[in-house]
């Protein structure tokens, strides 16, 4: 299940669980944060340097 879908599925059948919703989004996104935090400076050179030619 990926994220979009596990967060389609928090919500409850008596309306809409707004603090579980946005608990779960910051879940599913910290990995996102912590591989970039970690090639930070990679992803930074890999950017500059496609620009020269």
């Amino acid at each position: 299940m990926t994220v979009t879908v596990g967060l389609a599925t928090v919500q409850g059948e008596f309306g809409v669980a707004y603090a579980q919703i946005m608990a779960s989004a910051i879940l599913g996104a910290l990995p996102l944060l912590a591989v970039f935090l970690a090639f930070q400076r990679q992803i930074v050179q890999g950017i500059a340097n496609t620009g020269i030619k």
